[in-house]
Order: structure tokens, then sequence, then C-alpha cells
């Protein structure tokens, strides 16, 4: 391996390297799309960036929750159900979480496709993670896990109602 680190640096870096925990290491993906400007391949994320930088902000508080309370984070298991006549929507939502480290656990179409507002049930008991999961789409409507028999048993199900413009949920 070639650098133009000194030696003392290259050590560092190599120190630094061997104490990464690689099994609590999460990948994010930041999804756009590249378009040439003035001949240049420039790579433009999805949402303005909104998207990115809630991601960000979000690994920032759980990285520094976990510092505060247990060096094991948890990955939360996410069921996402599309509750309106949007086709795809469930799915595209699905990648959103992703890219925020959640384990999607299922995608798919709720009983009913006329829901008027998105719903987050809380099938895990813990209110601060309730909270995390619906900062990343901001909706804040949460529901008693006994209101909802789905077969799949995910830490948190999501219905996607008429309210979500299929990045958050719009008052």
């Amino acid at each position: 391996m070639k650098s133009n680190f000194g030696s003392d640096a290259r050590k560092r870096l190599f120190s630094e390297i061997s104490t990464i925990d690689v099994d609590a290491m999460l990948l994010q993906r930041i999804t756009g799309m590249y378009r040439t400007v003035e001949g240049q391949s420039l790579f433009f994320p999805f949402y303005d960036g909104e998207l990115a930088r809630d991601m960000l902000k979000q690994t920032l508080n759980a990285m520094s929750l976990s510092q505060i309370s247990s060096p094991i984070g948890k990955i939360y298991t996410v069921e996402i159900l599309n509750g309106t006549e949007q086709r795809g929507l469930a799915s595209r939502t699905a990648e959103i979480f992703e890219s925020f480290g959640y384990d999607v656990v299922a995608v798919g179409n709720a009983m009913n496709l006329d829901y008027p507002k998105t719903v987050l049930i809380d099938r895990h008991g813990d209110k601060e993670a309730l909270q995390a999961v619906g900062g990343v789409i901001r909706c804040e409507n949460f529901a008693d896990a006994n209101l909802y028999k789905g077969s799949i048993k995910a830490d948190y199900t999501i219905i996607l109602g008429k309210d979500f413009n299929g990045r958050i949920c719009v008052k």
C-alpha cells in the first residue's frame, strides 16, 4: 500500500481502524441520480438532500444514545403497509427506512386502502425508539398494538395513510 502518510500517521490510522466494531456497523445508502453539469457528472440526492440530512441526524442521535445507555445497539424491525390506493408506496418507503438502518421485515397492503392518516403501531414498548421511527417520516400518530392484529411480529408496524406524501406525513 502506498500513501503520503508518514510512518507515525500510518500507525495511528491502522490503530484506529483496528478499533472499529464491524458487527455494529450500519451501511447507509443515499439515493439520488447523476446529472451532467458543465461537463461534470454530479450526484443529486433525492428530496434535495433532506433525506440524507435526516439520516445523518438520526445516526448521530443513535450514536450518542448508544454511548450513554448501552454499547450494543439494537436494529429494530419494521413492517410497512400501504393504507392508500397509491401503488408501490410501501416499497418506496421501505427503501427510506432501510437507508436509516432499520430492518424492514415485511412490505404489503393494509386490510383497508382508505387510511386518512399514517399510523405507527408499537409492539416493542420502547417509546424513545418509537419516536425515532416516527421521526424518519415525521409522523406522530401512534397506536396501541392491540388495535392491529397483523401476522408479522415486527417491533413496529407503519400503516401509510393519505397524509403521507412519499417522504413525510403532511399535516
